[in-house]
């Protein structure tokens, strides 16, 4: 069953760190939905009472909103192990703030990511010898623009 999905890797930013492939934890993606291209911020503007309209001040450069998103993983593992293996790879997430993701399906990757929260909508299935388990992660993107890739 595993050969029907791809790793993600990710590289905390803070200080020099390896890269780390999700399959290390037996988790795999399901749904990266990444951006390809984000939507704009509203530009500062003003609504003079004596004008139609409004006033926008518009910038040469456009700058982006970040956005969050809703991954869906799958862990593959020997019976009995997906909790522990699955807390393991949510603690990595969350500790130490912003990390860098690569999804090697989409070919898709970005910086300044952080975890915001696992959904407790979680599918548990017994595949003869094999626990898997379907599960939610939200995340947020805050630089929606810049691309990456992770060897």
């Amino acid at each position: 069953m595993a050969q029907n999905y791809k790793p993600c890797l990710f590289q905390k930013i803070a200080g020099n760190t390896p890269v780390r492939d999700s399959m290390e934890w037996g988790i795999y993606i399901k749904s990266v939905p990444f951006k390809v291209f984000p939507d704009i911020k509203e530009p500062p503007s003003r609504d003079w009472m004596d004008e139609h309209g409004d006033d926008e001040y518009l910038s040469n450069t456009p700058y982006y909103k970040a956005y969050e998103i809703d991954c869906q993983f799958v862990f593959i593992g020997t019976n009995g192990t997906a909790n522990t293996k699955i807390k393991a790879f949510l603690s990595y997430l969350a500790e130490g703030g912003k990390f860098r993701m690569y999804d090697t399906y989409t070919k898709i990757g970005r910086t300044d990511v952080r975890y915001v929260s696992y959904s407790e909508d979680v599918f548990y299935r017994r595949e003869g010898q094999d626990d898997v388990v379907m599960f939610s992660v939200k995340l947020k993107v805050n630089d929606p623009i810049t691309d990456i890739s992770l060897p």
